[in-house]
């Protein structure tokens, strides 16, 4: 139902008629042009039968008549020249193979797509994802143990793809998101007291002996949207919804 509710199930609908429409057309032109060369054949086969028939000519006479001069008519012993076929099937076959290459490419291009991108979603709001996965953009990325030190982005909202976060804003500094041409994911920080993280677009932790490390979790109070307990010179980071404190230090 979640599909049927932010409209992902009509694109995803339309995607997949597109992609069947090319070597749909595409094999019938094909068996049209199949049909039309047979027939050719066929006839031009009959045709050659026809004039290399017994008593196609007169005689001795080393004349060869034309079976159709339209002045002299045609000899009785001669049979009637079959109605030529229309075409002999050149330009559907063409169209039709060009047609299955175009389609199949539209395939294996949506497949591909497919793998990194972004049209499914299997996370619910509060569920999380590691730092990588955002940090990919797969928007298609299974829910992991939201207590798992990497599991650092939990889902906060999911709309379509003019949706915005809980502050309003669709590219918010405080709700990270994960957007395409459908849905838009907001995610906020899910992080763990007394461990630190490297912060370089995606936050990932990380030991604070490290070089690497950029902040230090002192405190999180979950419910709350104003600092509460944090030392002084900490940076708070807050949210509204759902509410929730951060206090920050250096490592």
């Amino acid at each position: 139902m979640d599909v049927l509710a932010d409209g992902l199930w009509s694109y995803r609908l339309g995607q997949a008629a597109f992609a069947l429409i090319l070597p749909t057309v595409g094999v019938l032109l094909l068996l049209v042009g199949l049909v039309r060369r047979r027939a050719f054949n066929r006839w031009n086969s009959r045709d050659d039968d026809r004039l290399l028939a017994p008593n196609a000519s007169s005689g001795d006479d080393d004349t060869v008549t034309d079976p159709y001069d339209e002045f002299d008519g045609l000899p009785e012993d001669l049979p009637p020249r079959p109605s030529r076929p229309a075409g002999k099937g050149t330009v559907p076959i063409v169209v039709g193979v060009v047609l299955l290459v175009l389609g199949a490419a539209h395939v294996f291009s949506a497949l591909v797509s497919s793998g990194r991108v972004q049209s499914t979603g299997n996370v619910a709001v509060g569920q999380c994802i590691t730092a990588q996965a955002y940090d990919q953009g797969r928007m298609n990325s299974e829910p992991v143990d939201c207590r798992r030190s990497d599991a650092t982005m939990e889902l906060v909202s999911k709309g379509d793809g003019t949706a915005t976060c809980p502050d309003g804003l669709r590219r918010s500094p405080r709700y990270p998101a994960l957007t395409n041409e459908v849905r838009t994911h907001c995610f906020m920080l899910n992080l763990r007291e007394n461990h630190c993280y490297a912060v370089s677009g995606t936050v990932t932790p990380i030991s604070c002996a490290e070089p690497g490390a950029s902040i230090r979790v002192v405190r999180r109070v979950d419910g709350a949207s104003e600092a509460v307990g944090c030392p002084a010179g900490a940076r708070v980071v807050s949210y509204t919804d759902p509410a929730r404190v951060y206090c920050f230090v250096a490592p």
